[in-house]
């Protein structure tokens, strides 16, 4: 029997037992990123890297289709080379969009913003090309997750060996990351900076069968505390955050109070 299959037949039992109904946070973002795609959308995708969602979420090419126009930035060219869902894309840094201002109705940001050096620039950016009343949808680890305030304690080069083997992922796909975007007080202080609105902010637990590779035996452990995070109390300590930012129709005045 293969090894592989038969560990992950084992989390999924482990799971539906200590932690029933939990679903992936992609999934999630896929439904949000999907009610605000329509035949009128122009999207831009920033940090597409290999995909919009991950390869193994169905109808990635259908739903880039489905807008007026869909459009993927990343400054790594390698995976834009690997691209597999957007038709357009460019190469650029998400600090010097080379769009025209308020070209977008929306754009989108999937495991992005924490990587985000100057996350008020970058906003401030993204605002730029968005027409008034559209939407900056993200989707990002929450800094106050205890495995990812444990891991930004981590010397980048042993968190990129450790992410690679619980993800199964390529070192090269494996940047950086500042956290300066990462907690629900965080985002509000950039999404203000920035004269953005903050719509939406869900804080969720994310399925994740990386965790046994992680942890081995110890992730019945892992498992009950998500499941004890699922108390409204701490829903700030939850594993990820799906927000919605929009621009406003008219320009804020600041002297209303």
């Amino acid at each position: 029997m293969d090894a592989v299959p038969a560990i992950s037949r084992l989390y999924w039992r482990l799971e539906t037992l200590i932690d029933p109904g939990v679903r992936s946070s992609q999934y999630i973002y896929r439904e949000v990123v999907d009610a605000n795609v329509d035949a009128q959308t122009r999207w831009l995708d920033v940090g597409c890297g290999h995909s919009i969602f991950p390869e193994w979420i169905d109808g990635q090419r259908a739903l880039a289709a489905r807008a007026a126009s869909t459009v993927g930035i990343d400054y790594t060219v390698g995976a834009l080379g690997q691209h597999s869902t957007i038709r357009r894309l460019v190469a650029g840094d998400v600090l010097r969009l080379p769009f025209a201002p308020e070209r977008f109705s929306l754009v989108t940001a999937n495991m992005v913003v924490e990587h985000l050096a100057d996350p008020i620039a970058a906003l401030a950016e993204i605002s730029r090309i968005l027409r008034p009343g559209g939407r900056f949808i993200f989707h990002t680890p929450n800094l106050w997750f205890y495995q990812i305030r444990l891991a930004s304690l981590v010397p980048q080069g042993l968190k990129t060996q450790l992410v690679a083997f619980s993800e199964q992922r390529a070192e090269s796909d494996i940047f950086r990351t500042f956290y300066r975007m990462n907690s629900a007080r965080a985002i509000q202080r950039v999404t203000d900076a920035s004269h953005l609105t903050l719509v939406e902010l869900r804080k969720m637990n994310t399925s994740s069968i990386g965790e046994i590779f992680l942890f081995g035996p110890f992730v019945i452990g892992a498992l009950l505390v998500r499941r004890v995070l699922r108390l409204e109390a701490l829903q700030n300590f939850r594993s990820n955050f799906i927000g919605v930012l929009e621009k406003p129709e008219s320009p804020i005045n600041d002297a209303i109070v």
